[in-house]
């Protein structure tokens, strides 16, 4: 009968969507884990790329201003990105729960929560060490400091870009360790004094003790857990010295 087949029609319709729109997470669920994970990842490849990039241009620092400048906007990005991890692990745990399929993922997305939180971290110590430098590049007052300490900061920069992408983003150790790049740190600080060297130290140390607790590895005189955020000795920030930035 002509005069009902289109209300029928659209019915079948209505009911074709929704049967499908039920039954599509069975035939091929959205894997959100592995998207995470994924996310994750590229993340972590971001920083060990800028770490590796401040290491080879710090060294001239005020020659390679511009190359710094561009390498904080990246990292500034890169930071932008860690800071939506934990918003899209939480989608995340969501979407498995609420697919049977899926469910086996709830745990390792569990454990996934601490390393998110210190990969944010991670990227904004990144984000400030370049801004620090390549605002100090441009200083008059930092011509003395670069010489040295633009070399010293390569020296603990490189292990940490090393351990970075072989532990965090390969899975894979290598030779560099968390030791080698305090060692660098604490060298650094005992032949370099200069209030500017100080202000570069504070974020290249906590950036070394946020990868160290990624890689369970330890790093000397961390800060008190009573929570004095004081990086002490391998820091140089002392009274005497009037290292406060």
């Amino acid at each position: 009968d002509p005069e009902p087949y289109g209300s029928t029609r659209l019915w079948e319709t209505l009911i074709g969507a929704c049967v499908t729109v039920w039954l599509s997470p069975f035939p091929s669920p959205p894997d959100a884990a592995k998207q995470y994970r994924l996310e994750l990842h590229r993340v972590c490849v971001g920083l060990s790329e800028h770490v590796a990039q401040a290491a080879a241009l710090v060294e001239e620092a005020p020659r390679n201003h511009q190359e710094l400048v561009e390498l904080h906007e990246e990292a500034r990005k890169t930071e932008n990105s860690a800071q939506a991890l934990p918003g899209t692990l939480a989608s995340a745990n969501r979407a498995v729960r609420n697919n049977p399929l899926r469910r086996r993922d709830i745990g390792p997305l569990a454990t996934l929560a601490e390393p998110t939180a210190k990969f944010v971290e991670m990227a904004r110590w990144t984000r400030l060490l370049v801004e620090e430098v390549a605002g100090l590049s441009r200083r008059p007052d930092g011509d003395p400091v670069w010489p040295s300490g633009g070399a010293s900061l390569s020296r603990v920069l490189r292990p940490l870009a090393a351990v970075i992408d072989g532990v965090l983003v390969k899975d894979a150790g290598g030779e560099a360790t968390i030791a080698e790049a305090a060692e660098e740190l604490r060298r650094w600080r005992e032949v370099d004094k200069h209030p500017l060297a100080v202000i570069m130290r504070r974020p290249t140390f906590r950036l070394l003790r946020t990868v160290a607790t990624l890689t369970g590895e330890t790093v000397p005189n961390l800060p008190h857990p009573s929570g004095n955020d004081s990086v002490g000795d391998l820091v140089g920030e002392t009274p005497v010295e009037g290292g406060h930035d």
